[in-house]
């Protein structure tokens, strides 16, 4: 069966008048890409976004929105002022709160987020969240403000005391902590909590690109 953001895209295919070998062709992602893909965990998103400058990606991994950026008011033009910072995690020489406002990097390069609403971009590293974001994959963020609630079973970024860490968020009876669980499969890496009190700001993971592979 079919996910949401594979039919979204067959649909987008079938109004520009292509087949779905054609589009693939296109796109430079080889043949069976839209059937096989997990749209939004793997490499070929970025292919599709750079091949249809046309498409709203938000709209595909999202179902929101309209299907063309023209149509949307999601995407307005952008200038230099509408990239955000991309953070290379590795690289910080503290907290990622201080990064984002500039006082601990000397310089961050910055990106156009292809996913409405992001406020970061960063780098994935390690093999903890794997398979869905393997490491040199790009998440695209948006901060939780003080009155936004968590969306339990959400991947999130969490800006902490010890680091930062992205990992999917899970309820518990305690207020006092968040109880963070990674994706990878190998049974390496048990679910832990930790303690919102260390915890500095929290960014809810819109979208993902996997650049490399």
């Amino acid at each position: 069966m079919e996910t949401p953001q594979q039919e979204r895209l067959r649909y987008y295919i079938e109004k520009c008048g292509l087949s779905v070998k054609q589009f693939e062709k296109k796109c430079g992602i080889s043949n069976g890409s839209v059937a096989n893909t997990k749209l939004g965990l793997s490499t070929t998103l970025e292919k599709i976004s750079v091949a249809n400058p046309d498409l709203n990606m938000y709209w595909l991994l999202t179902g929101e929105g309209t299907m063309l950026k023209s149509e949307s008011d999601y995407y307005p033009e952008q200038t230099d002022q509408d990239l955000i910072p991309l953070v290379d995690v590795v690289a910080l020489a503290g907290t990622l709160t201080n990064a984002v406002d500039g006082r601990t990097l000397a310089q961050l390069d910055r990106t156009a987020s292809p996913v409405a609403g992001a406020d970061i971009a960063l780098e994935v590293y390690g093999d903890s969240m794997e398979p869905e974001y393997p490491s040199g994959s790009r998440v695209f963020c948006r901060r939780v403000q003080a009155d936004t609630p968590i969306i339990w079973g959400n991947v999130y970024v969490l800006d902490t005391a010890d680091g930062v860490l992205i990992k999917e968020l899970q309820h518990t009876d305690d207020d006092g902590v968040l109880l963070c669980r990674s994706l990878n499969p190998n049974g390496r890496y048990a679910p832990f909590t930790y303690p919102r009190k260390r915890i500095y700001n929290i960014w809810r993971v819109l979208g993902v690109f996997i650049l490399k592979g």
